[in-house]
């Protein structure tokens, strides 16, 4: 039975407009939910280390995914360039109100949405985790590190390699944790916003 929580077509990640990195946040979070991407990476590091083959889901899902993380990282390392800090003021106050980090309305999934990788600060602005990222891995090298740990789990393991997945975790939820709270303070929940002065 497939995950219902992944969209069932193909997702043609190639036909954004990458003119606007926020749309490419946007159809990520609209394609499937933070805490999905959490369980796809957990998974995929994890069958990376072993000889079992990764079989939670479909090949078009995986590839869907990963086409998805690489535009991700693009559109997140473009966001970097691009702006220094929030917009947004977020106070340590703020850190319980699901309106600053969550898309559900219900109070479960509020705290499945809850960022677990970020400082406080990179909770508090979510464009220093972009900074921190970016400061250890190009995108393409964390996009091809991704790929390569994905193959192995899918099939092609190799027990050769010497990748820190701890490293590639934190990195990653990093990277979709702090995407995630662009997506619900920006782009979602408009009406929170408190600009700064």
């Amino acid at each position: 039975m497939k995950d219902k929580k992944y969209k069932k077509k193909k997702f043609v990640w190639g036909a954004l407009n990458f003119s606007d990195p926020y749309k490419v946040i946007k159809a990520l979070f609209n394609y499937a939910n933070i805490d999905s991407y959490r369980e796809f990476i957990v998974d995929i590091l994890l069958y990376s280390t072993v000889k079992k083959k990764y079989k939670k889901k479909d090949p078009v899902d995986i590839m869907n995914i990963i086409e998805g993380i690489y535009c991700l990282l693009q559109a997140c390392f473009v966001i970097s360039k691009m702006k220094e800090c929030s917009i947004l003021e977020v106070r340590t106050s703020d850190v319980l109100n699901a309106k600053f980090y969550s898309l559900k309305s219900t109070e479960l999934g509020q705290w499945v949405e809850f960022p677990r990788s970020l400082s406080k600060d990179e909770f508090l602005d979510p464009y220093k985790a972009f900074k921190q990222i970016f400061r250890h891995y190009t995108p393409t090298k964390l996009y091809d590190i991704v790929k390569y740990l994905t193959e192995n789990a899918c099939g092609s393991y190799s027990d050769e390699f010497e990748i820190n997945t701890f490293e590639i975790y934190n990195l990653l939820s990093k990277l979709f944790e702090a995407a995630h709270l662009i997506c619900v303070r920006e782009l979602e929940h408009i009406e929170n916003w408190r600009p700064l002065n």
